[in-house]
């Protein structure tokens, strides 16, 4: 039709011009093709509730009933503006356009239109579900993997997305997709969720193995995605990995393309030793096998202890290790002196060693625990001892440090000792969180830097660190008519100058009507109470308890939360003031 008027409106103008009399004068006229018709086409993915219907520049639509390629087909004219939109998403799902507007110069190709859980059609859902850990909440998905423990001690995998619920695997179940591995007759008997990437979830189970009691030591680690949710198993006992048998698992990490990494102990030739797998769609590797040591400044070490492995959005690895003449003191401590990293076709080396120092913390004594962004860097919490230092106590020497990947730069966020403002000193770093960006969200112990150690009220502080350390929530703070308690639980980072708190908060003097809320803070608002007691306007629940909390992006959050005497819990979903 477009292309029709553009015809008739050409002959229209011909027949107005004036006749000069000469017909062999050139006129001048342009004599350029008239504009061609082009295609908007492009993906759409992670359906998995019926079809999405998408519409072009709010008059053309097409429906997609499963994942693939869409097309609208010559509605458009060379050079015409183009904007592909969602006019209806499958039931419990919400669906973005990525690429969706621009202009149509010639035909596009790459329009992408990802599908996940909606957020939204869990609002006002008072799911009764004990226990749940809420893996990953992000901007577009709301992904929930939940073990649920009964009165009887069992323990089953859920996954709620929207208001649906699909079980995955169940306590007391037959070992699925493990025949041939002298598992065949065994029964789960444990299920930790480790992870979400798009629509695919991940889980260690344990597994017991005829009639044998107690767990064995071969966790399976498998995958479940939609439409079937049926449970893969990826890693197991007994499976050949380049020339390796796995022994066991041990952890795994996902990251957002969903690669993931896993600590594994392997044989071969009767040797047994530490070793990171690396799972990429179908492809299954060693990305580290302890038994090729380390480099550190271009000398090899043996390496006698592998920690967790991380896996950052830029691919690289971070391996808390232990190596060197450390390993002499394998068989006391689990503790870890030094931060390895594994990229694709390089060999693994040392970033952050025993024998690095900086003026603020000293010699590296342990790591003890690490988290990775999505833009090449660690943060890791580290026992350090400063030079001359007896160092008794652990918390005497703990840092909280940043590494670059890449180069093995540090920076110090907070150390023992160090001050946290003019007059307030840091003696305690109790937990952090890493945003994908690499904000990071730290709980800190401080007093007054004129005190002595144990002379001074403590105050509980949870930091936001961008390049500095900023203020955010404080033990004795009065948030939307409350006082935050000292009892400071967990501490969440978003990527948006926003923070979460879930922490002890009490309505008059201590310990009178005590309960737990579920605080949000930004810089430009400050702190308010997201979920505290009766504060929740969809269920009406007298919050009594917050065990777990989550906040995405956009200040959506999803908290698990027991309501006053009943011993039930509840998955609340909300959103920060």
């Amino acid at each position: 039709m477009r292309l029709m008027m553009g015809v008739l409106l050409a002959m229209a103008v011909g027949c107005n011009d004036k006749d000069t009399g000469d017909s062999d004068t050139d006129t001048g006229t342009d004599s350029s093709d008239p504009a061609e018709p082009v295609s908007v086409a492009g993906l759409v993915s992670g359906l998995f509730n019926g079809g999405v219907v998408l519409q072009l520049n709010g008059g053309f639509d097409v429906t997609v009933a499963e994942d693939g390629g869409f097309s609208f087909e010559d509605e458009l004219l060379e050079a015409d503006a183009f904007e592909v939109t969602v006019l209806t998403a499958p039931a419990g799902q919400s669906c973005e356009v990525v690429g969706g507007m621009g202009t149509a110069d010639t035909d596009v190709t790459n329009v992408e239109v990802v599908c996940g859980c909606d957020f939204a059609a869990g609002q006002g859902d008072p799911r009764l579900v004990p226990e749940v850990l809420i893996s990953d909440i992000n901007a577009l998905n709301f992904n929930v993997v939940t073990p649920l423990r009964g009165i009887d001690g069992t323990l089953d995998w859920n996954v709620s997305c929207g208001s649906e619920t699909h079980t995955l695997l169940q306590s007391s179940d037959s070992v699925p997709d493990l025949e041939g591995t002298g598992l065949e007759d065994g029964t789960i008997v444990q299920v930790v969720p480790v992870e979400w990437s798009g629509n695919t979830a991940w889980a260690l189970t344990g597994v017991q193995a005829g009639p044998r009691r107690g767990f064995s030591a071969t966790p399976v680690l498998y995958r479940a995605s939609p439409p079937s949710w049926q449970p893969q198993a990826v890693l197991y006992a007994g499976m050949v990995v380049d020339t390796r048998t796995i022994i066991s698992n041990r952890s795994a990490d996902v990251a957002p393309d969903g690669t993931v990494v896993g600590l594994v102990v392997v044989e071969d030739d009767d040797s047994e030793r530490f070793a990171v797998v690396k799972v990429a769609g179908d492809a299954v590797s060693i990305a580290y096998d302890a038994a090729d040591g380390v480099d550190e400044d271009g000398v090899m070490q043996a390496v006698c202890r592998v920690g967790d492995p991380v896996l950052s959005g830029a691919g690289q690895m971070a391996v808390p290790v232990t190596y060197g003449d450390a390993c002499l003191f394998r068989g006391i401590s689990d503790a870890f002196n030094g931060l390895m990293v594994v990229s694709d076709g390089q060999a693994a080396r040392i970033v952050l060693g025993a024998e690095d120092v900086d003026p603020v913390a000293g010699l590296l004594r342990q790591i003890a625990e690490v988290q990775v962004d999505d833009v090449g860097t660690a943060t890791l919490r580290e026992w350090r001892c400063p030079e001359g230092a007896r160092c008794i106590h652990r918390e005497g020497g703990t840092g909280l440090v940043q590494v670059d990947l890449e180069t093995g730069d540090v920076t110090v966020l907070a150390s023992y000792g160090g001050a946290f403002s003019e007059g307030v000193t840091i003696y305690g770093i109790n937990a952090f969180d890493v945003a994908p960006t690499g904000e990071v969200t730290v709980h800190l112990s401080t007093e007054d830097a004129a005190c002595r150690r144990g002379g001074c009220a403590v105050v509980e502080r949870v930091a936001w660190w961008d390049g500095a350390l900023h203020n955010g929530v404080f033990s004795g703070q009065q948030v939307s008519g409350y006082v935050v308690d000292r009892s400071i639980q967990q501490v969440i980072a978003t990527s948006s100058s926003r923070l979460g708190v879930v922490a002890g908060v009490w309505e008059g003097s201590p310990d009178v009507n005590s309960h737990d809320a579920l605080m949000c803070w930004d810089d430009g608002g400050g702190s308010v109470m997201a979920l505290g007691r009766a504060t929740n306007d969809q269920t009406g629940l007298d919050v009594n308890t917050v065990y777990r909390a989550s906040i995405n992006e956009s200040g959506n959050f999803a908290a698990v939360v027991s309501a006053g005497m009943d011993p039930n819990t509840v998955m609340i979903l909300g959103s920060c003031p």
